[in-house]
């Protein structure tokens, strides 16, 4: 005798056999492209893309390690990649296998659970996660946390606060005194900064390794202008002896339509290019690189 029943439609069957189809595959074709499986939310931005990639800026990553950077790959072998603002760990799985020492920075506690399951996952013994933010000083703060679809979107800036649906409280760490408490460091090869506006403390807090190791700086802006624009980081990094600027960007002409450009990707393929640039244009830009050498 039933009990009870739950019935579905069989339109809504269908559309969950659907959906468990494309899931698995992407899962499938996701793990078979990436070389470590990271923890995220399927619903965040950054993880609908892990999702479907199997890495988060996956195409980026790997124009920059297999083409752009190759001729750094020994020195980066013998040295250190700081991951500022590392959200889940996408970034820093990725360093693991290019870096003798990943250290990475991340005071979301959401965003530290998921990072800490990514390295036990993938065994990563060479990944030290530290769970508070890079300042120019050490004290306390707020993170302004968006999550519900973007956790990549907090920010310790107080403009963050009206967009945010949950703050925590946070500790902030002078960023050259964290990395001289950590005894035996290797060489600072590579930053990575995604800090969402605060990226001025973030780089003072760093100014004694920024002039000691010459490491490359890869950072976003979200445009040229304001507290967070590449004009002023770039300002701030050229008096630390950072003569050299790149942006990577699509090969897509941005002034076409989205007919155009889909009728350009047809013709052409899609293809990445890391240009040297003397200011980068006034737009947002995912990865800017900064170095004191010509690349």
């Amino acid at each position: 005798m039933i009990h009870s029943r739950l019935r579905l439609a069989l339109p809504a069957y269908l559309q969950r056999r659907l959906r468990n189809a494309c899931a698995s595959w992407l899962a499938r074709a996701g793990t078979a492209s990436a070389a470590a499986q990271i923890a995220c939310f399927p619903r965040d931005y950054i993880g609908r893309l892990i999702v479907a990639n199997g890495l988060y800026d996956d195409l980026v990553l790997r124009c920059l390690f297999e083409k752009t950077f190759a001729g750094r790959l020994q020195a980066f072998r013998t040295g250190t990649a700081l991951d500022v603002g590392a959200n889940i760990g996408n970034h820093s799985t990725w360093f693991a296998h290019f870096f003798k020492q990943v250290v990475a920075f991340e005071p979301n506690p959401i965003c530290v659970r998921l990072f800490e399951a990514s390295v036990l996952m993938n065994r990563l013994q060479n990944v030290t996660l530290i769970a508070h933010a890079l300042s120019d000083h050490d004290g306390e703060a707020l993170l302004h946390a968006n999550l519900h679809g973007n956790l990549g979107g907090s920010s310790l800036c107080e403009s963050a606060q009206a967009g945010a649906t949950q703050s925590f409280p946070v500790r902030l760490l002078r960023g050259d005194d964290a990395l001289a408490q950590a005894a035996g460091l290797p060489p600072v090869r590579l930053v990575k900064l995604d800090v969402e506006g605060y990226e001025h403390a973030a780089l003072r807090g760093l100014e004694h390794t920024l002039r000691s190791d010459r490491p490359l700086v890869v950072f976003e802006s979200a445009g040229a202008h304001g507290p967070g624009g590449s004009v002023s980081i770039l300002a701030t990094l050229q008096r630390l002896g950072y003569r050299h600027t790149y942006v990577v960007e699509s090969d897509a002409d941005r002034r076409s339509g989205l007919l155009r450009r889909l009728l350009q990707r047809i013709a052409r393929g899609y293809s990445l290019n890391v240009v040297h640039v003397e200011q980068p244009e006034d737009r947002f830009h995912s990865h800017i690189i900064a170095s004191v050498d010509a690349l």
